[in-house]
């Protein structure tokens, strides 16, 4: 007779860390005289060109709170008009006072916080942390001018991003001085981020698509996907009011299209021994250690016969139902033959 234990050894692994990565700081050739963002801002035609951009030496700053995370963005971009009306503007390719408005209607330049920046200009990466027109000198500029900076990065970083940012404005490339707050790459940090153990929605696909590798069980192709389906449709079903979920799974023979896959090796990853185990992936944006989010599940049962496999992978796939999910009762103090046959009709 073989053994069945249930093991929850759950290995978490990391797809992506943001929190101390290298992230771009856009800016060289990221904007243009009508606001676009598709190259380098235009030259006067003239040679009687304005002392700044605008024609004037009070460059008016507005912000937009769109997507902001109920944080006041004032206080940032105050510290980085400070820094650049002081001996830093020195090094800008014209002379101007820079003056914050929050809520001017007709500001000479606007700052947006966006959720990401796709492009910036040739330019634009999802580690794109900022993006602004290069001024240079001659330019004349439109109004208002859109400096852009992404959210989710704590103070120091959003300032410091600012800062990068404005100095693009005043006509500074990456690599002309001020050198160290010039570069085109910075390590930034990532607010603090709800980990998905804490959510209760940390799955981020809505359909879940399940292969089983059935290459390495003695139990037929049937009879384990018999099995799988079962346990899946108790889930779906609400697993007898323990979970509350929109989340529907399908069976696929295609392992690449899965986000879960069930697995019977010979040598286990996760565990040793007979029982089961799972492994979840996902990333890790705040760099603290723990998955915000789920994208895949990898199941393990081994030395389990088929009759079982069915109640291993309901017992493993409770974390796909978050936070919030109670154990349903099918996995609570359940016996070797409770564990066996069609348990979840």
């Amino acid at each position: 007779m073989k053994r069945d234990l249930l093991v929850v050894l759950v290995v978490l692994l990391v797809a992506s860390v943001g929190a101390g990565g290298t992230f771009l700081l856009g800016g060289e050739g990221s904007g243009n005289a009508t606001g676009g963002g598709d190259g380098e801002a235009s030259q006067a035609a003239s040679t009687d060109a304005p002392d700044t951009p605008w024609g004037n030496e009070t460059v008016v700053v507005g912000i937009n709170y769109t997507t902001w995370e109920n944080r006041s963005l004032s206080p940032h971009v105050e510290e980085t008009l400070d820094y650049w009306n002081g001996p830093a503007g020195r090094h800008g390719a014209y002379e101007a006072t820079f003056v914050l408005d929050p809520d001017a209607d007709d500001p000479d330049v606007e700052v947006r916080v966006v959720p990401s920046i796709p492009t910036c200009g040739v330019e634009g990466t999802e580690r794109t942390l900022g993006c602004a027109p290069v001024l240079r000198e001659g330019t004349r500029a439109s109004s208002p001018e859109v400096v852009e900076v992404v959210a989710g990065y704590n103070d120091t970083s959003t300032t410091r991003t600012l800062r990068h940012e404005f100095g693009h404005v005043l006509g500074i490339g990456h690599g002309e001085r001020p050198y160290s707050l010039m570069t085109e790459r910075y390590d930034a940090t990532r607010l603090p981020q709800r980990d998905a153990a804490d959510r209760p929605d940390p799955w981020r696909p809505e359909h879940l698509t399940v292969y089983v590798d059935d290459g390495n069980h003695s139990a037929s192709a049937g009879d384990l996907r018999e099995q799988v389906g079962g346990a899946l449709g108790y889930y779906e079903s609400g697993a007898e009011g323990a979970v509350e979920t929109d989340l529907r799974f399908a069976l696929t023979d295609d392992p690449a299209e899965a986000n879960v896959v069930v697995a019977f090796p010979d040598e286990p990853t996760c565990r040793s021994g007979p029982g089961s185990c799972r492994t979840l992936y996902g990333d890790d944006p705040d760099g603290d250690g723990a998955l915000e989010h789920y994208d895949r599940l990898r199941i393990e049962v081994v030395d389990v016969d088929g009759e079982a496999v069915g109640w291993h992978v309901g017992a493993n796939l409770l974390p796909v139902f978050g936070a919030d999910a109670d154990r349903p009762p099918a996995f609570v103090d359940a016996g070797y033959e409770e564990r066996r046959g069609r348990w979840w009709e």
